[in-house]
């Protein structure tokens, strides 16, 4: 109720109606007054929001504050935090999980507002088509060899592991293929008879027990920097043209990294 009288006042305040039209709004709005007309302007449109703020503590404190005057809202941050802070270093898995969940939700239009730095919005990131073409789509019945998937989570960016405890990272054993990606609560379970798949399933990390099973899912992209074949071929062609006649330490050092790269290891 207090939810559907906040959503009348908003959609008929002054405010909302400037922003939409592009006047000015005002220039020196608290945070809860800039929560407010976001909020009322995404309520009033339903199109998703993009907004730019100057750091990411400011990004954090816009989100706090949109998800507790409307926790029904679907908001995604996408910040770069480029100190060389031990604490911000620390921090940089967490961020690289946002921006990887936003750039999916935002591929899929399935967000409501979308908070960034203008720092972070300069920075590169591969094409549309490129990332789209990185998303794989698995169900039940489907015949793909492991060596193929294995190839596929690679060039998405994961990282192979013992165990799936955290994000970006998958496992495999006999028949079964575990990927842990963003957006997911639970890793997923992917069970093969030969090369055809049988289950998936998402199950619980401590327990090992399944949490739901599915007949189809998509798995996203585990980078933000991802490369197409194109690209691939490319780069060592231009690389190995320059190698020619180096000395046999630095051609080995440089193969090992253009390996890396070839299977997304880049971050």
């Amino acid at each position: 109720m207090e939810m559907e009288i906040l959503k009348q006042y908003l959609e008929k305040h002054k405010s909302i109606e400037q922003l939409l039209s592009k006047e000015k709004v005002g220039s020196h709005l608290n945070l809860t007054q800039e929560a407010l007309i976001y909020n009322g302007v995404y309520l009033k449109t339903k199109t998703p929001i993009f907004v730019v703020k100057e750091n990411d503590t400011q990004v954090n404190e816009l989100r706090n504050t949109l998800l507790a005057l409307n926790p029904d809202l679907d908001v995604v941050t996408f910040v770069y935090d480029a100190s060389l802070r031990i604490e911000a270093i620390s921090a940089s898995d967490h961020l690289k999980y946002d921006r990887i969940l936003a750039l999916n939700k935002i591929l899929e239009q399935d967000f409501d507002i979308c908070i960034t730095t203008g720092v972070s919005s300069l920075r590169k990131i591969s094409p549309k088509h490129v990332l789209n073409n990185n998303r794989l789509t698995l169900e039940i019945n489907q015949s793909i060899d492991m060596n193929t998937l294995q190839l596929h989570l690679e060039k998405m960016g994961y990282q192979r592991v013992k165990y799936v405890e955290r994000p970006f990272t998958y496992a495999l054993r006999g028949g079964i293929c575990d990927v842990f990606g963003v957006g997911m609560h639970n890793p997923l379970r992917i069970e093969f008879f030969d090369i055809e798949i049988e289950s998936l399933r998402y199950f619980d990390v401590e327990t090992q027990r399944s949490t739901e099973t599915l007949s189809k899912t998509i798995i996203p992209f585990a980078s933000e920097i991802l490369l197409s074949d194109s690209d691939l071929t490319t780069l060592e062609n231009n690389v190995r043209e320059d190698l020619k006649n180096k000395n046999d330490n630095l051609i080995h050092n440089v193969e090992t990294q253009l390996n890396l790269i070839r299977h997304a290891q880049y971050d």
